[in-house]
C-alpha cells in the first residue's frame, strides 16, 4: 500500500496561555507534554479527520515559566485511511505539532522574546 498524502485543510488555535519571566536568559531545558485526540468522520467515504492537540511547555523546577497552547486541525487525506491511528501518529501529529510550534515561535518573537526553536522536524511546512 502506498503512503497516503496528508495536508492541513484548516486549523484554529483555541487556547494560548504564556507565562515567561522577564529575566529569562541562556540555554533553557524545556519539557513538553501533549494530549492528542483524533476524531474520525462519521461518513466512511469522507477523507478528512479532526485532530485536537494541547501542549504544555515548562522548565522543570521553575513555576514562573509555562506555555499552554491548544489547537484543532482538520486534515485532508488523498484516500480514506484503513487505520486513522497509524496515519495520525506517523503524519498528522508531527505536522500539527510543527505547525503549532512555528505559530507559537512567531508569537513569542512578536512579544519581544527570542525564538525558542520549538519545531522538531527539518521538513516543516512553509
Amino acid at each position: 500500500m502506498s503512503k497516503i498524502n496528508v495536508e492541513i485543510q484548516n486549523k484554529q488555535i483555541q487556547k494560548l496561555h504564556i507565562d515567561i519571566p522577564q529575566d529569562l536568559s541562556g540555554d533553557l531545558n524545556l519539557k513538553s507534554e501533549s494530549k492528542v485526540q483524533i476524531r474520525t468522520p462519521k461518513e466512511r467515504k469522507e477523507t478528512t479527520a479532526l485532530l485536537k492537540i494541547e501542549t504544555i511547555i515548562m522548565i522543570p523546577d521553575r513555576e514562573d515559566f509555562q506555555i499552554a497552547i491548544g489547537a484543532e486541525y482538520v486534515f485532508k487525506f488523498s484516500e480514506v485511511p484503513i487505520d486513522y491511528t497509524v496515519v495520525a501518529e506517523e503524519q498528522c501529529i508531527p505536522m500539527a505539532q510543527d505547525n503549532m510550534m512555528e505559530i507559537l515561535g512567531n508569537i513569542l518573537v512578536g512579544m519581544g522574546y527570542k525564538k525558542l526553536h520549538l519545531v522538531k522536524s527539518d521538513d516543516k511546512e512553509k
